[in-house]
């Protein structure tokens, strides 16, 4: 008998054993699958931040959606996307990287940031991140986080929103404080972090509507039209742009604005309960409004990012990523300087190694006076072509007499007029190309 028993206890060990193995390979199939059906980004995916579930919901095509849990920190307030595709979100104690595939959040800076709230990537990497009163830069290598300028005063604080204007000289960065009652709006160094405001009398909308102090969100285009959410509205530089949905001609509690690479604005709105929180799509040109997704799918959204890694793919079914996708190549010609006598139009002489289709934004410049003291712009007509490979094509942006008048007046003044030209183009792979060019204007 005790032999037998002996023989006994081995087998059900060895069941156990056999058991425990089975069960082990039967978790680590189930994390392959939940890893494969939580792709890493793709360029253009767009990500909602949504605080009350604590988790990032990748919105696709057709509004489908995904859901990611974020593990590792509480109280999420922003997410940004760099370049590389790397999800960043603010929450916690300061900022941290999100594994694309697991939700994992790992700590990025190295510092503690006081209740941290937005922040903004540079094309460099780095990041301004805002605390309650304080501006902090965190390096987008190693974490490093450095504390900039001076904290707001207790009249002025908190910090709501941060933005960079990628079309002005080394990338202007504006921020937007409380500052009660109607808010201010500042322009920020990169470098010291030192502010000068630039209007404090709120920003204003049609018919004197104040878009704050509430302005929860701010953006900046890469023609360099800036847009401001609050409560009241989604305002670009010269006008409302919300518009009528449903029963609602003004969005509730605005969080976030993402700009897509067409143009066209996604704003989170966290609505007044979790049934009312929905993600927009704006039209700035027609200036109508559709949902995205809502619904109740939307617990309490606080922002909206949209990954724009061009040189990121994605095999479908294993969900891994592949190597980087390989840039064009353009090659684009034009003279750096243009007398008004002879500029009907400017021309640009514009090739792809491969074939492409490319998308040229033109705007005029013209320098502040004493009078006028801000800069002025005049924007030209965008014009999208089709190039085949190898071969040059020529590109007319004609200059309406309207705005060669007054370049002209503008010229007699002696204010600086110059022409800002940007072409983007990709090829049918995705694979994108970028340049931009500046003429002088002279009489």
């Amino acid at each position: 008998m005790p032999r037998l028993n002996r023989i006994d206890v081995r087998e059900r060990r060895g069941h156990s054993r056999l058991a425990a193995g089975l069960a082990a390979l039967a978790l680590l199939l189930v994390l392959a699958l939940a890893r494969a059906d939580v792709a890493p980004a793709l360029p253009g995916d767009v990500y909602v931040l949504d605080r009350g579930a604590n988790a990032l919901i990748k919105v696709g095509p057709g509004a489908a959606q995904r859901k990611l849990p974020v593990l590792g920190v509480a109280g999420l307030r922003a997410v940004e996307i760099g370049a590389g595709g790397t999800i960043y979100v603010s929450g916690g104690s300061g900022v941290y990287r999100v594994d694309p595939l697991t939700g994992v959040a790992t700590a990025f800076s190295t510092a503690p940031i006081i209740d941290p709230r937005d922040m903004v990537v540079t094309t460099a990497g780095d990041l301004y991140v805002l605390g309650f009163d304080t501006v902090y830069r965190v390096n987008g290598v190693t974490g490093e986080t450095t504390t900039l300028g001076e904290p707001l005063g207790a009249e002025t604080a908190p910090w709501l929103a941060i933005a960079i204007d990628p079309d002005a000289p080394g990338g202007t960065m504006e921020a937007w404080a409380q500052a009660f009652p109607f808010g201010a709006l500042y322009t920020l160094d990169q470098a010291t972090g030192a502010r000068s405001i630039r209007t404090t009398g709120g920003i204003f909308g049609r018919n004197g509507t104040v878009l704050g102090p509430r302005a929860a969100a701010l953006a900046f285009s890469p023609e360099g039209d800036r847009y401001v959410a609050s409560g009241r509205g989604t305002r670009r530089n010269d006008g409302i742009l919300d518009g009528v949905f449903g029963a609602r001609p003004r969005f509730s509690e605005p969080d976030g604005i993402a700009i897509e690479s067409g143009g066209k604005l996604l704003v989170i709105d966290a609505g007044t309960s979790a049934a009312d929180a929905t993600l927009y799509r704006v039209d700035p040109v027609t200036r109508a409004v559709t949902v995205v997704t809502a619904g109740g799918s939307l617990r309490a959204p606080t922002d909206v990012a949209i990954d724009r890694c061009v040189t990121c793919a994605e095999v479908p079914l294993a969900g891994r990523r592949q190597g980087p996708v390989t840039p064009i190549e353009i090659a684009l010609r034009a003279p750096r300087s243009l007398r008004l006598a002879n500029a009907g139009a400017i021309r640009l002489d514009l090739s792809c190694n491969r074939a492409c289709r490319a998308t040229v934004t033109a705007r005029v410049r013209i320098a502040a006076s004493r009078r006028r003291g801000k800069v002025s712009w005049l924007r030209l007509r965008t014009l999208t072509r089709s190039l085949p490979a190898g071969r040059p094509r020529t590109l007319v942006v004609a200059l309406p007499p309207r705005t060669r008048a007054l370049i002209r007046r503008a010229l007699v003044a002696r204010r600086g007029v110059s022409a800002r030209v940007r072409v983007r183009a990709r090829d049918a792979a995705g694979a994108p190309a970028a340049q931009d060019l500046r003429i002088t204007l002279r009489r």
